[in-house]
């Protein structure tokens, strides 16, 4: 098979995605294994706004919450689609993911950062013009920026997350089609500078090769090509090499049977790799697998997969057993590494090459990207793996890091996991502890999920996953990194440092001052030397950190800029809750706690949940329901919950109905200056979703007639 190989400066992508559909597809094999009983199912999802075709496996990557990117590549008729797109596996829709600054085609698989950013670096534009360029994707603001740029600009280079963070990008070609254009050059990305340095040469120029991170923290390469042959024809090395991060250096791992282009690489469960389909000069598509095994960084034949393939995608399920697609096939297989066998599988319903899959958390693997004979395809499917047994099952979760909204923690919520159960036509829920809604303290968490049905011989059946929520340290050693090189100077970063010192010091107050100060710094520089946008977030992270530490921030927002500005301070759930009049209507939302969203009843009960430790509801303590704000003393007494004069910390104040606060009214005590003293944060107070945090004394007419004492703080 006569390989897409940059072949001139002015080629144009348009004929080169020509050659390269039109290869993969001219091999499709007409006297394909007899169909065997499927072990899946394919299924349609939601489609994609444009094609994302890129070179074999790249121009995907999946974030750590499950969702799964699509970056830039070619979206048809020689042009390069500087867009990105999201899908979401709760959805099942694609939703737009920003737009790259440089459309870019034939990048290393991107990388998912520590912090979650996703890192492109490479590849070329539509002239095929080669790019040093990186950039990063961030998925809290949906946007990409421009990072430091590579020291050599490369296509077809490899790229891989290392376990300290850094990004290896190494290999690829540059320049015209001489036989000097393939690269042994690597690089490191360090993301907290966002700068590349040189690390050790490959011991083999060449590009287009597959790489893979083993379990121990190494990282494999092998395959692609170097058009090392004579008149420089193309050659597929067999040469694979290892890469070792604790002395930058790589080493010989052994050789392939013979040259490899185009072939996918997995991770199986006991750390062993499986490198499987692909094509070689000359003789097309292969059916043929190799395992290596770091123990011996050896390679060693597979058994045989039935179908030839190239341009193929592999993903490992949750059993350990690999489903291999696409590659100018329909019929997907599974390999089993337990027993070194293949088996046909289910058909996919679009006969892609160059696409991607993912494993989902509950379990399904997606299928998206890559193209056919007409071009670039824009559908997406999902591949849901049968049972092998009828028993109950209940998939993994991915775990979930979040920032502290206030001392306590934050209220997070999440989707369960999947629960199957093919013996039954609807499959039991899973009962999580601690629920989804609950208040998850500072720290790491353990959610552990149980499915029970009695009539399932292995019930019940339990997953854990783990919620990491970081406080004030975590947020601000974030924060430092977030303003490196911002501003003018250094004196951001050195506010922040100071910030740092004195929370080691255990010094909160002179904390929360610094980072007062930070904030006017960032206010005044906003426009000038901060982009309002960057500005704003930086703002956000500084006044979460304060109210982290205890901080209040007073202020009055009328009307419907309350609920924005209780989210952006405190952290509320419903930034945009709709006016709700006293008669109600359809316009009136309920919370998650049940009452009405931007209502003083919603705010207290958020306050109760995030900073108290309970879990307040309207139903909470039984015997009716808490209600309207007028209600609740004497829903109080009822319950035999504590009401008195006396304020305190984390209890409630409470109007009754009157003229002044028609149907009642209930605030949160934030803090007690004295007997006759207190701050409280208060929704709703101008009958139009106002907010406002203020100091009230007993000698004023805005006095509570009582305080509600449901779990003080």
């Amino acid at each position: 098979m006569k390989r897409l190989r940059f072949t001139g400066r002015r080629k144009t992508l348009a004929l080169r995605l020509g050659i390269l559909l039109g290869a993969l597809f001219a091999f499709a094999i007409p006297g394909a294994p007899a169909h065997a009983m499927a072990l899946g199912q394919w299924q349609l999802t939601g489609s994609m706004a444009t094609g994302h075709i890129n070179w074999y496996n790249t121009g995907f990557a999946q974030l750590p919450d499950g969702r799964v990117l699509a970056i830039s590549g070619s979206s048809g008729s020689g042009a390069l689609n500087p867009a990105a797109e999201i899908y979401n596996p709760g959805t099942g829709q694609w939703t737009s993911a920003g737009t790259l600054t440089d459309a870019r085609y034939a990048f290393g698989a991107p990388s998912v950062l520590p912090d979650g950013d996703v890192l492109v670096a490479g590849g070329h534009d539509v002239n095929v013009v080669d790019y040093a360029t990186a950039e990063l994707y961030d998925p809290a603001t949906n946007r990409w920026t421009l990072t430091g740029s590579l020291n050599t600009a490369r296509r077809y280079p490899v790229q891989a997350e290392l376990t300290n963070g850094e990004v290896l990008v190494a290999t690829g070609s540059l320049g015209p089609p001489t036989c000097t254009r393939y690269l042994n050059s690597a690089e490191l990305y360090n993301p907290a500078t966002g700068h590349w340095t040189y690390t050790g040469s490959t011991l083999v120029p060449r590009e287009s090769a597959t790489a893979i991170r083993l379990a121990d923290g190494r990282v494999l390469l092998a395959g692609g090509y170097n058009g090392g042959g004579g008149a420089c024809t193309d050659t597929d090395p067999v040469d694979t090499e290892i890469y070792d991060p604790a002395t930058g250096q790589w080493s010989f791992a052994g050789n392939l049977p013979h040259g490899w282009l185009g072939g996918t690489m997995v991770l199986l469960h006991d750390g062993r790799v499986l490198m499987v389909d692909g094509n070689q000069t000359g003789s097309g598509p292969i059916a043929e697998a190799v395992i290596f095994d770091p123990a011996t960084d050896q390679w060693s034949e597979a058994a045989t997969p039935n179908l030839p393939r190239s341009g193929a995608t592999a993903t490992v399920l949750p059993d350990g057993k690999v489903l291999v697609s696409q590659g100018g096939q329909l019929q997907s297989e599974i390999y089993d590494p337990a027993t070194d066998t293949w088996s046909l599988d289910a058909t996919t319903l679009d006969e892609n090459s160059g696409g991607h899959t993912f494993l989902l958390p509950g379990g399904n693997v997606l299928l998206a990207g890559g193209g056919d004979s007409s071009g670039p395809a824009t559908t997406a499917e999902l591949y849901f793996p049968a049972s092998s047994d009828g028993d109950l099952a209940i998939a993994a979760h991915p775990g979930i890091t979040a920032n502290a909204t206030g001392s306590s923690g934050a209220i997070l919520s999440y989707s369960p996991p999947a629960v199957t159960d093919p013996d039954d036509a609807t499959a039991p829920a899973p009962d999580c502890s601690p629920a989804s809604g609950s208040l998850f303290p500072v720290g790491d968490t353990t959610v552990t999920c149980t499915a029970t049905d009695p009539d399932d011989s292995n019930s019940p059946v339990k997953t854990s996953f783990a919620v990491t929520v970081k406080g004030a340290a975590a947020q601000l050693a974030d924060l430092h990194q977030a303003v490196q090189g911002v501003g003018p100077g250094t004196s951001l970063v050195d506010k922040i440092t100071q910030a740092q010192a004195y929370l080691a010091a255990g010094d909160s107050k002179d904390a929360i001052s610094t980072l007062s100060a930070f904030i006017n710094q960032v206010t005044a520089q906003t426009g000038k030397s901060i982009p309002p946008s960057q500005a704003s977030q930086l703002i956000t992270a500084a006044r979460q950190i304060q109210a982290v530490l205890g901080s209040l921030t007073p202020g009055t927002w009328p009307g419907t800029t309350g609920p924005a500005a209780a989210a952006q301070y405190y952290g509320y759930l419903y930034p945009n809750a709709p006016v709700c009049p006293p008669s109600g209507g359809s316009q009136c939302k309920a919370d998650r706690w049940n009452f009405y969203q931007g209502q003083c009843t919603s705010w207290v009960a958020y306050r109760l949940n995030q900073l108290n430790g309970i879990a307040f509801s309207n139903s909470f303590g039984g015997n009716g329901t808490w209600g309207d704000a007028m209600n609740w003393g004497a829903h109080a007494q009822s319950l035999r919950i504590a009401m008195n004069g006396t304020p305190t910390v984390g209890s409630v104040a409470w109007w009754p109905d009157s003229s002044a606060h028609v149907g009642g009214h209930v605030a949160y005590v934030e803090q007690v200056n004295s007997p006759t003293s207190i701050v409280i944060s208060e929704m709703n107070y101008d009958d139009d979703n106002g907010f406002r945090v203020s100091t009230i004394t007993s000698s004023s007419a805005n006095w509570p007639a009582d305080f509600i004492h449901i779990h003080d703080r």
